[in-house]
């Protein structure tokens, strides 16, 4: 794990020490739905639509929980494609993965998550990843089909994640739900300060017609 500034361990995750008291923040239904498919443990608050950052996903994460506030967790996903990272995939899915498709050439996926989880005084970060292959005839008409899962299979794997669902075997390969069990035990990458993290004064990944920040987590 990756530490800012010269911090004992004991400090570090003492926030372990009262674990049920933080609450996974989303007010996207499948992430929900993927917590208690893993029992997760803590609460949910569900509702709150946090205003995520043009920035790399470690940042985005940061900045979100940030804004979530003290004893909350947030999370985002990304897909990385050729080591590019995507981070507004959760629009541009069926662009970006259709055109993947038609070019007939190999391309390297990976589904990567990163939780934040703010202790009042510290952000901590935990990351996921699992590599992916391109579904060669996706299913794009399925109705209860969620964000780009008919696109993609886990490596390795002859199902899609749509189609693992059907098997309940989704969660075993969803970096998200990956990243939960490793959030749950503390095992992180990163700690950045609270007040190391300046304000932001970049863009967002969506904005109102004046430019104020709004929420965008509710489509993947």
């Amino acid at each position: 794990m990756k530490e800012n500034g010269n911090q004992p361990a004991a400090t570090v995750t003492a926030w372990l020490e009262n674990i049920g008291n933080y609450r996974f923040v989303t007010s996207n239904r499948h992430k929900i739905d993927e917590l208690k498919t893993i029992k997760w443990p803590l609460g949910i608050e569900q509702g709150l639509d946090l205003p995520e950052i043009d920035g790399p996903p470690v940042e985005i994460a940061i900045y979100k929980a940030i804004a979530a506030g003290a004893g909350r967790i947030v999370e985002d996903s990304i897909l990385l494609i050729d080591g590019k990272e995507v981070v507004d995939i959760k629009w541009s899915y069926r662009k970006v993965l259709g055109a993947i498709l038609s070019d007939g050439q190999p391309h390297e996926i990976v589904w990567q998550s990163t939780m934040g989880l703010n202790d009042g005084e510290r952000i901590f970060i935990f990351e996921t990843q699992t590599e992916c292959d391109l579904v060669s005839n996706p299913d794009t008409s399925l109705p209860n089909a969620i964000a780009f899962d008919p696109y993609l299979r886990p490596s390795g794997v002859e199902l899609s994640f749509h189609e693992l669902r059907g098997t309940g075997e989704r969660e075993i390969f969803n970096p998200r739900s990956r990243n939960a069990r490793k959030l749950l035990i503390g095992e992180h990458t990163l700690v950045r300060p609270i007040n190391e993290v300046p304000e932001w004064n970049g863009a967002y990944q969506s904005a109102s017609a004046e430019g104020r920040p709004v929420g965008s987590e509710k489509a993947f």
